[in-house]
């Protein structure tokens, strides 16, 4: 998947934090505030809630009228939050997350993103709902493959474990960030398993390997060589996601508290 076209050429500003971004859009919600309204609401300095608001206008995702010589901004992307009716509170989206790690381009250009996207089996929205279901039910799943890691990440032999990293990416980062090494590496385990390019025979053994196309085939060139011509066909994976979903999760993303259960919209399993 290619993201790096609709990225900015802007870059992050220094001193950006993603859940403190989002912390000043989520003021918004609850309709046009003033400027200081905004930095009474988010309880953050004034020159950090005009930085976020000169991006977000930028990028159209919050727009601004003029009531006299008042400037009043005003949400114009509501799917950045997700309503929990279970818990009574309004969370970051998760397409929020993803609109944000590819560099929160203009709104435009991300949903014309999301329509064109070759890959139509891959649900965008729920990449992080994936990867939190992946660290409560098989966080003891070894990450073998080095072609999940960065160039030069340090790791043992045999690689490290699900969870280790997930761990480590919450705590390192204070929430989820793009140039984040741990990042990367779960988010090429959730898009791997999606595509269903992991090998199913090492997964039920507790490792991550890739698989590689030969011809109409799928081949493991790792440690159980097997060969499979539908590999996850039949598979109960799809089926235990969406019993987990059913049940109900939560999982704190730096000071964010992340609701998952059944009052979310109907999705698909990896």
């Amino acid at each position: 998947m290619e993201t790096q076209k609709i990225a900015s050429k802007r870059g992050r500003p220094p001193g950006f934090n993603m859940m403190k971004y989002w912390k000043v859009l989520a003021t918004l919600l609850s309709g046009p505030l003033s400027f200081q309204e905004v930095v009474n609401k988010s309880r953050l300095s004034r020159r950090f809630v005009w930085k976020v608001l000169k991006d977000a206008l930028l990028r159209d995702v919050v727009g601004v009228n003029y009531k006299g010589h008042k400037a009043l901004y005003f949400l114009k992307w509501k799917d950045i939050a997700t309503s929990s009716q279970e818990f009574g509170e309004v969370e970051p989206s998760p397409i929020f997350f993803y609109w944000y790690h590819l560099g929160r381009p203009r709104i435009d250009d991300f949903l014309q993103f999301l329509e064109n996207n070759e890959v139509k089996s891959i649900k965008i929205a729920t990449v992080f709902e994936v990867a939190i279901f992946l660290y409560e039910r098989y966080a003891h799943l070894k990450i073998g493959d080095q072609k999940f890691y960065p160039e030069h990440y340090p790791r043992p032999l045999g690689g490290y474990e699900y969870g280790k990293i997930f761990r480590k990416m919450l705590k390192s980062t204070r929430g989820l960030r793009i140039k984040c090494p741990e990042g990367e590496i779960i988010m090429n385990v959730c898009r791997a398993l999606d595509e269903r390019r992991v090998c199913p025979e090492c997964f039920k053994r507790g490792e991550l390997y890739l698989l590689e196309q030969l011809g109409s085939y799928y081949i493991c060139k790792n440690k159980c060589r097997k060969s499979f011509s539908k590999p996850w066909a039949n598979s109960k994976l799809p089926e235990k996601f969406r019993e987990w979903k059913e049940v109900g999760s939560k999982i704190k993303i730096g000071k964010i508290t992340y609701y998952i259960g059944g009052y979310n919209r109907s999705i698909h399993g990896p």
